[in-house]
């Protein structure tokens, strides 16, 4: 949560699943498992982005940068994989009457498009993966499937196997 003054003027939220980002995309209400985040795992190997905001009076002062910051910190500590969401697609409405939501987000991977959102988070690291539609169902809004690799991530060594020697039995003759 980022404050100013006393006044919350941005937050983050998260929760670990164990869900990769490479399986297939889902909706943004499926991904979370309901507005009681029933997939949230307290072991899950990955961080998945519920929400985030900064009001629109404080944009541009680098709060959103400092939100990411201690994410990808989190994430560094607590030794997961690394970070995705979808990313809303905020501009796609100015463009729905001439392109489909894939053809919007090629054009925003390619920079030839500048989406306030997605463009911000691909500046700040995420690899854009994939469209997801009809990410809010509610209004078919688009999003694309965004995710950021932990590079200090070590995978856990597993424990080592015991092995029992079998005793030689002597050859009966």
């Amino acid at each position: 949560m980022a404050r100013c003054q006393g006044r919350v003027v941005g937050y983050a939220l998260t929760m670990r699943v164990n869900r990769s980002p490479y399986e297939r995309p889902l909706a943004w209400i499926e991904a979370v498992g309901g507005l009681d985040l029933r997939n949230h795992d307290s072991q899950g190997e990955w961080m998945y982005g519920i929400d985030f905001v900064v009001d629109p009076t404080y944009r541009q002062r680098g709060i959103g940068t400092q939100l990411y910051q201690v994410r990808f910190a989190l994430i560094r500590r607590l030794n997961l994989r690394g970070f995705y969401a979808g990313g809303m697609l905020r501009n796609y409405s100015h463009y729905a009457h001439c392109m489909t939501p894939v053809q919007y987000a090629e054009k925003v991977i390619q920079r030839e498009v500048e989406d306030p959102t997605v463009t911000m988070q691909m500046n700040r690291g995420f690899a854009a993966l994939g469209v997801i539609e009809s990410y809010v169902k509610a209004d078919n809004h688009p999003a694309m499937l965004i995710a950021w690799h932990n590079a200090a991530f070590r995978a856990a060594r597993p424990a080592p196997v015991q092995r029992r020697v079998a005793e030689a039995q002597p050859a009966l003759g």
